[in-house]
């Protein structure tokens, strides 16, 4: 007897423990959820939009089609988003503002297949790689997947988002806010520094590439008959180029009377903080 209540008592505890957890478990998820809720989403505004639309190839290359097949295909539409949000945006809010801000394209417009957006700081560069970071919404999170079935049944099944964040992205935004002056000049300032920085290098670029161009024609093929000489001449014009970034550089040193390593210091800042380029 007393065997027989020892073993209910056992059971008796282990249902009470395992309650317990379940119950602190249910609570955990509950909690997180309604965080997630709470999160409000933040400002944007669509500030352009390029339709990248094609035939719905899906996993097939152009080749494997035949003409008369081409044009029985539907079209894949796919667009592009660039999209600027606000300025104190906060990691946290970045997926439910993509949320929201993909339900309303996709309510607007159920024929969209594939969605890419790129998120930005600030409307000055929009013309540039995004610096908040990336979604896309398509099958699997993944681009170059829209068949003929997808794209005219609209079959969403397997959609979802994959995003691409920008690492520490509320240290980034709390610094790229910063407005105080450095080296003795304001935000403006060594913007407009970096951007002389920029067209120093792009003038230099331009030469070196026109002159390897020229190479090129001349020889017209590389061979092992000549591989040497082309290598030695592209040297030559890349050592001339770098002395032509040099000197541009050296008129803009002269120019704002500061050091190289200033120059150097503008010139990071810039790219960390994404600053327009031109």
């Amino acid at each position: 007897m007393k065997k027989i209540n020892l073993i209910l008592m056992i059971f008796v505890l282990t249902f009470s423990i395992l309650g317990c957890k379940e119950n602190k478990k249910e609570a955990e998820i509950e909690k997180q959820v309604t965080t997630e809720l709470t999160v409000k989403t933040a400002d944007y505004e669509i500030a352009k939009v390029e339709d990248q639309s094609r035939k719905a190839l899906g996993k097939k290359s152009l080749s494997q089609y035949t003409t008369s097949e081409l044009e029985e295909l539907p079209i894949n539409k796919k667009k592009l988003y660039r999209i600027v949000l606000s300025k104190d945006i906060k990691e946290n809010q970045v997926k439910p503002t993509v949320e929201k801000i993909i339900d309303k394209l996709t309510a607007n417009d159920s024929d969209i297949d594939e969605i890419i957006l790129w998120l930005y700081s600030d409307k000055e560069i929009i013309n540039n790689p995004f610096d908040i970071g990336t979604a896309i919404w398509a099958p699997n999170g993944q681009l170059g997947n829209i068949d003929e079935n997808i794209a005219k049944n609209n079959n969403r099944e397997n959609y979802k988002i994959e995003y691409e964040i920008k690492a520490n992205l509320d240290q980034y935004i709390i610094q790229k806010s910063e407005t105080g002056d450095k080296l003795g000049f304001t935000v403006e300032e060594r913007k407009q520094i970096f951007k002389e920085i920029v067209k120093a290098e792009d003038k230099a670029n331009e030469y070196e590439q026109k002159e390897q161009d020229k190479v090129l024609n001349r020889f017209e093929t590389i061979n092992d008959n000549n591989r040497e000489k082309v290598k030695t001449e592209y040297n030559k014009i890349s050592d001339k180029a770098q002395k032509l970034s040099d000197e541009y550089k050296s008129t803009i040193l002269k120019k704002y009377n500061i050091t190289a390593e200033q120059l150097k210091e503008i010139g990071r800042e810039g790219l960390d903080k994404y600053w327009p380029l031109d």
